[in-house]
């Protein structure tokens, strides 16, 4: 199992999410504990060592520490917004 860890920047996201969308985002976060690649998992052009989940109009950034067993969450922003700025 890994660990999930949020940056301050992915709990600021989070609170901003609309109810509606929390619940199934929360859930998809979890599930990176138990795999940290899942199906439609896609690693970020131009970056080393960040992935991306989807959830309808959302993006959840992540990276993955292998060795340490550690998935750390960068940003959860709405598709329009999450690549800006990382």
């Amino acid at each position: 199992m890994y660990q999930v860890r949020l940056s301050r920047k992915a709990q600021k996201d989070l609170l901003l999410i609309e109810n509606v969308f929390y619940e199934p985002i929360q859930a998809k976060i979890m599930q990176l504990s138990q795999n940290p690649h899942p199906n439609g998992s896609k690693k970020l052009s131009g970056h080393e060592d960040l992935y991306r989940i989807k959830h309808a109009d959302y993006r959840i950034i992540y990276q993955v520490a292998e060795i340490i067993k550690i998935v750390n969450i960068v940003r959860v922003k709405h598709r329009k917004e999450v690549y800006k700025k990382l």
